[in-house]
């Protein structure tokens, strides 16, 4: 059997290798006074217990000493019972040391050995306040059992701390405080997921408020720390645009609420109670690029009709209300003057000389505007060919044909005088067209002979392709007694003994006006032309090899004229007259002359006479002469 010294220190060796046999451990103690708080110290045991009184043996389990239980000693009994086993190993037990704590002194083998009623509990061989069992152990601001301890604590877990100021239990202290992390929060109470800046679990704060505020309660209101509907407008929309002081969205009443929101998509307020961009009433608001309010939307856009669009974009797309340009002719039919779709997507007149027609048959496509004939050239294709000096391009339908071909004109009969059918003879034809309403053009073909004009009021041009007119016996080649008539891209040639070229000269009571361009007169005995009282505009012709002719007691050559009527054309320009018998350019008034070049011309003595006020050009060039 072990002494007891040799037990003591076989104890006090494990508690030495626990670190807690030592003069500072508040539970050991070696002799009387090593305890302390009115303890005293149980030497069999060396433990600092509270005096009970009792007497016998210590609380404690039983130390079995000789190999088998003392079945006959009750737990806890102050005297040993014996179980007939023998303390030599007979057959006889002796009680063991008892290594309880004394009954109600601070140690235990269970509750029921706690007498005090502050230490009711057993637990871990010590009595204490409380157990996780117990019931109404713990009170005020220690209210709370730590079952780990025993001991009666503020709190072990969050739920214990309903104050504000400290919401969060500290468990290394067994104490609420302050929250110093969202998680925090977020972990003890979903609805209170912030941690504010004092410490305390709070709705939102400016930092979480993109996430903790959401739904009808979208903004933080950083003062109260709580979830509402609006702080400022900026989460207010629809037909309830304000922010009210009750932070709560609502209809606006005036304008100025909505102009206070400094938001041009939402100034004006509507009688719904929505903050619009504008209304029906005051669409003035709308300008610039987007001048158009649409009511429909409230907006202001670019365009509802094509009525705002223009340029390279004159087509609204309804989808978008924006001006968009032209894929097409079909989306400028609506447009007056512009059903052309230009390569810029502009409607304009026209792109080409299909949408021009009248007066102004040929495109400028550097313009893309319609404009007059310039040239026959221009009119190619259209009808005869022939440009007319109104600028239009000449019709089948207005036009006398002319061509001495055999078999195939004629000079009577249907349908004669059409390009499939043309008159044999000039001087019918001339006749016919001068005669016929509707008929203002004559086309000369080939070979033809001598004609007379007599047009009346009327304007007859008579237009030459390839065409050479060749007068007869002493006759002249054109002879015009009234109207207006334009003479083109004719030669005249071959007039014998007095015969003239071209003869303007107006019979009485009418009166000629002669337009002359891109003609030849040449080769005519009588003289070349001869313009008596006639207004005259003639260009781009040369005048060569006539006359000598002679007119009351004057001779002439190339050109005479005597008494143009006043205030009407009497201009020669870019003409050539040349080499003719009797003189160059003959007048009796002063003329205009731009370009003219006189020369080579005999029997006078100067190539343009003085009264014709007119200088003759150097020599031959663009701005000398016929072109």
């Amino acid at each position: 059997m072990l002494s007891r010294n040799a037990t003591l220190a076989a104890s006090c060796l494990a508690v030495a290798l626990l670190a807690a046999c030592t003069a500072t451990n508040p539970k050991y103690c070696e002799k009387p006074g090593d305890c302390q708080a009115g303890l005293t110290c149980d030497l069999p045991h060396n433990r600092c217990v509270s005096p009970d009184g009792s007497v016998g043996q210590p609380d404690g389990p039983i130390v079995v000493v000789d190999g088998e239980a003392n079945a006959d000693a009750p737990i806890g009994g102050e005297a040993g019972g014996l179980d007939g086993a023998r303390a030599d190993g007979g057959g006889s037990d002796r009680p063991g040391p008892d290594v309880r704590g004394i009954d109600a002194a601070g140690t235990c083998s269970v509750t029921a050995d706690c007498t005090d009623p502050t230490k009711a509990f057993c637990v871990g061989n010590v009595c204490v306040g409380c157990q996780a069992a117990g019931t109404g152990a713990c009170s005020g601001s220690a209210a709370v059992c730590d079952a780990a301890s025993g001991k009666c604590v503020a709190c072990t877990a969050d739920s214990h701390c309903p104050m504000a100021a400290a919401p969060i239990c500290d468990k290394a202290k067994n104490a609420c405080a302050t929250c110093s992390a969202d998680l925090q929060c977020q972990a003890k109470d979903p609805a209170l997921p912030s941690c504010r800046a004092d410490g305390q679990c709070v709705q939102c704060t400016a930092a979480t408020a993109a996430t903790a505020c959401a739904g009808g309660t979208p903004a933080c209101d950083t003062a109260t720390n709580t979830c509402v509907e609006c702080t400022s407008a900026a989460t207010c929309s629809g037909a309830k645009p304000i922010c009210a002081a009750s932070e709560k969205c609502q209809a606006c009443a005036a304008d100025a609420e909505c102009a206070a929101l400094k938001d041009p998509a939402r100034s004006t307020c509507t009688p719904t109670g929505a903050c619009v961009q504008c209304t029906a009433t005051n669409a003035a608001k709308c300008t610039g690029a987007t001048s158009v309010c649409n009511t429909a939307i409230n907006a202001c856009v670019e365009c509802l009709t094509n009525a705002t669009c223009a340029g390279a974009k004159p087509i609204c797309a309804t989808a978008t209300n924006t001006c968009r340009g032209c894929t097409g002719a079909v989306d400028c039919s609506a447009f007056v003057g512009r059903t052309a779709c230009a390569t810029t997507g502009a409607c304009v007149q026209c792109t080409d000389n299909t949408t021009c027609s009248g007066t102004t048959p040929i495109c400028a496509t550097a313009t893309n505007t319609c404009r007059k004939c310039s040239a026959d050239s221009e009119c190619s294709g259209v009808g005869p060919g022939v440009c007319m000096v109104d600028g239009h391009c000449a019709t089948d339908a207005e036009t006398v044909y002319v061509q001495n071909l055999a078999g195939t004109c004629a000079d009577s009969g249907s349908g004669i005088g059409t390009a499939a059918k043309p008159y044999c003879t000039a001087r019918v034809g001339v006749n016919v067209a001068a005669s016929t309403v509707g008929k203002s053009v004559v086309v000369l073909a080939g070979n033809v002979a001598d004609f007379s004009i007599a047009a009346s009021s009327r304007t007859l041009a008579v237009v030459g392709k390839n065409a050479v007119i060749t007068p007869s016996a002493a006759t002249d080649g054109i002879d015009i007694t009234s109207g207006t008539v334009y003479l083109r891209n004719l030669t005249v040639q071959g007039a014998t003994s007095t015969g003239v070229g071209i003869n303007g000269a107006p019979t009485s009571g009418n009166s000629v006006t002669l337009y002359v361009s891109g003609c030849k007169v040449m080769s005519n005995s009588g003289g070349g032309i001869l313009l008596n009282g006639v207004a005259f505009d003639i260009e781009n012709t040369s005048v060569t090899g006539n006359g000598p002719g002679t007119f009351g007691l004057a001779n002439w050559g190339g050109v005479l004229v005597n008494n143009p009527p006043t205030g009407v054309p009497s201009t020669l320009g870019l003409v050539t007259i040349e080499t003719n018998n009797g003189g160059g350019l003959t007048c009796s008034v002063s003329v205009t002359g731009n370009g003219v070049l006189s020369t080579g011309n005999t029997n006078t003595p100067t190539q343009i006479s003085a009264l014709c006020n007119v200088t003759s050009c150097a020599s031959a060039s663009t701005t000398c002469g016929a072109q």
